[in-house]
């Protein structure tokens, strides 16, 4: 998609649906603390779903175009995330929104913008934010950091082959079965 399209159009196309989310999640938000949960889905059903539909279709963009727009996206989504955390209820709607912070954990600019996203929402005093419903997607994330990030020092880490490892004082020797360290 990318190679077919201006990345110009394809993120002016982003930061759009991002402006509509923004439009939409304060709306989503005062429905939800004005109206009892019954009435909030028989009201305005379709209102809530496409915050949700447009936040899966910015989690599932190719990779190609999410690390073109990755810090559109992340800005975008904190945007939506940080004003309106009441409207996130379920663990389907919290999935949704961590997938776009999923897609950018690897792009080096974007990801910083996503931790700093996550630790605001996992270290919230104002509102408790992490509850059942998304513990495990806020375990989920925060390993795929951690995993990124040891991925890279790995691949950046300075290379020892061909160079003697040094000696430690204690060597391993390895004699029927056990092992016993002794003194060189």
């Amino acid at each position: 998609m990318a190679q077919n399209y201006s990345m110009l159009l394809i993120e002016r196309a982003v930061v759009g649906l991002l402006r509509l989310c923004l439009i939409i999640a304060p709306k989503v938000s005062a429905l939800r603390v004005f109206l009892q949960p019954v009435e909030l889905f028989l009201s305005q059903p379709s209102l809530r779903d496409q915050l949700y539909v447009a936040l899966d279709l910015l989690g599932g963009l190719n990779p190609d175009v999410t690390n073109a727009v990755a810090e559109q996206i992340i800005s975008g989504l904190a945007l939506v995330v940080k004003g309106h955390y009441s409207s996130i209820r379920s663990t389907t709607e919290w999935s949704l929104v961590f997938a776009p912070i999923r897609a950018v954990v690897g792009h080096p600019e974007a990801s910083k913008s996503a931790f700093e996203l996550v630790e605001q929402m996992v270290l919230s005093k104002e509102v408790t934010i992490v509850t059942a419903e998304n513990l495990a997607g806020f375990v989920a994330l925060l390993d795929e950091f951690a995993s990124t990030a040891g991925q890279f020092v790995e691949a950046h880490a300075p290379k020892t082959r061909g160079k003697a490892q040094p000696q430690s004082q204690f060597r391993s020797v390895q004699t029927s079965g056990s092992i016993s360290s002794s003194l060189r």
